[in-house]
């Protein structure tokens, strides 16, 4: 028998409750997700040829997903089990051939959105499997977590990783899991929000936060985007599907990590002004590439927007090439050669006793108190935050972001100068100049 999904939303509203609901049964062996997987949306939905691309690629576990993976296991264990992640400190937990441990920063990444969830009433999902079956035929996903409460649906999907930082706002991902579960379930209890709240939970991101990195989007919206989404599913099936690179689209591209589609090797040169067929000419004939002073504004934040294609490109390249010229394959005008580690005692016992023979201790040992960076790993969440009063974080080179990165822009030089209309008097004309243009 199914379960009444309407009653128990009632029921959980009246009584002021979060009331977790059973997920799917799931065979041990089943796929985590389908073919073209949600989580890859952002790629097949802007390229119709990336997943044809990938499949001559196997999905090789990596370090990192593996210690997502865990992340995940440990933030649903907290919610549903009602424990706190300081519990998990300290376990190893193996994934995927990788041995994790559950560092006790997890706590600080991990505790605040377990505690944001627990805080709601209605009706809680973690871990859901979620099927779109509706829109793209055998697709499906895992939901991390979704509360449907009196007013609004949320959904809240982790990224545990420390690099790219992902925007809730448009999010393709979140759009196909939000329509799924309304399709799977929410479309069967009577009024029933139509308001759907986005969440992408990555505190381990500089500039990320737990909540507020959030998208609010109606039903309707949804809907309409599970229409587009199966337009562009369709067209994958292509045989001539068309290549189309972009940022996000090549992200996590096997392909592109492989250095094996043709597409996005000519967008990464062209954004130098090079093509395919320079690469033809001598190899001792430097390319021409364009002067940074004679680029337009536009065409040089372009170039900067997808500069990280050119520097992925170059160094699959680079990697491509050492593994051939190890494996004795041609690579005009390089070779492997071995080279030497850093340098280390090779009896740290014997070097110590040589050195306190030579000099005085003092002189020969190092001892300084670790960097908040080092401390914030071993300290626990506790000890931590009676810490803060004790940290000073000076300003840092100035940094090029894009416009959609939530700090705030800094005030150019001009507008600064232009606040003091008595600049010459507070420091002297004449070394009002001199310091302008040191500036400058």
């Amino acid at each position: 028998m199914g379960i009444d999904f309407a009653n128990a939303y009632n029921e959980a509203i009246r009584s002021k409750k979060l009331v977790l609901m059973p997920s799917p049964e799931v065979p041990e062996d089943a796929p985590e997700h389908g073919y073209l997987g949600l989580s890859s949306s952002e790629g097949w939905m802007t390229c119709a040829g990336r997943p044809q691309m990938e499949a001559g690629f196997e999905d090789i576990p990596s370090f990192f997903t593996a210690e997502g993976d865990v992340a995940h296991s440990v933030r649903e264990r907290c919610i549903v089990k009602n424990k706190p992640v300081a519990e998990f400190i300290g376990d190893v937990i193996e994934r995927d051939g990788f041995e994790i441990t559950v560092e006790p920063d997890w706590e600080r990444f991990l505790q605040p959105g377990v505690d944001w969830v627990r805080e709601h009433t209605g009706l809680l999902f973690v871990e859901y499997r979620v099927d779109v079956g509706a829109w793209i035929p055998d697709e499906f996903g895992t939901l991390d977590t979704a509360i449907i409460t009196k007013d609004e649906v949320i959904l809240i999907d982790l990224k545990f990783g420390r690099g790219l930082r992902v925007n809730a706002v448009g999010n393709k991902q979140m759009m196909l899991y939000a329509a799924g579960l309304w399709e799977n379930l929410i479309r069967h209890i009577p009024n029933a929000p139509t308001k759907y709240r986005l969440i992408i939970e990555q505190l381990r991101v500089i500039g990320g936060q737990s909540i507020e990195n959030e998208w609010v989007v109606d039903l309707d919206d949804i809907l309409k985007f599970a229409e587009e989404a199966s337009l562009a599913a369709e067209k994958t099936k292509d045989p001539d599907a068309e290549l189309t690179p972009s940022l996000k689209g090549c992200a996590f591209c096997r392909a592109a990590e492989n250095a094996a589609c043709p597409a996005y090797a000519e967008f990464a040169l062209n954004l130098v002004g090079l093509t395919v067929d320079d690469l033809d000419k001598p190899f001792t004939e430097a390319p021409e590439m364009p002067q940074p002073e004679k680029l337009s504004p536009e065409r040089r934040s372009y170039i900067i927007e997808h500069s990280k294609m050119l520097t992925k490109f170059i160094t699959n390249l680079h990697g491509d090439a050492l593994t051939d010229a190890q494996a004795g394959k041609p690579t005009p005008g390089f070779k492997a050669v071995a080279t030497l580690g850093d340098r280390q005692w090779a009896d740290d016992e014997k070097a110590e006793q040589f050195w306190l023979e030579k000099m005085a201790a003092k002189d020969i040992f190092n001892k300084r108190l670790k960097s908040p960076a080092q401390m914030e790993r071993i300290a626990g969440t506790r000890n931590w935050k009676k810490a803060q009063d004790l940290i000073h974080r000076p300003e840092g080179k100035p940094a090029l972001v894009p416009e959609s990165d939530p700090r705030p822009a800094l005030q150019p030089l001009a507008d600064l100068l232009d606040d003091h209309d008595d600049f010459d008097d507070l420091i002297g004309a004449d070394e009002a100049v001199e310091d302008i243009e040191d500036l400058i």
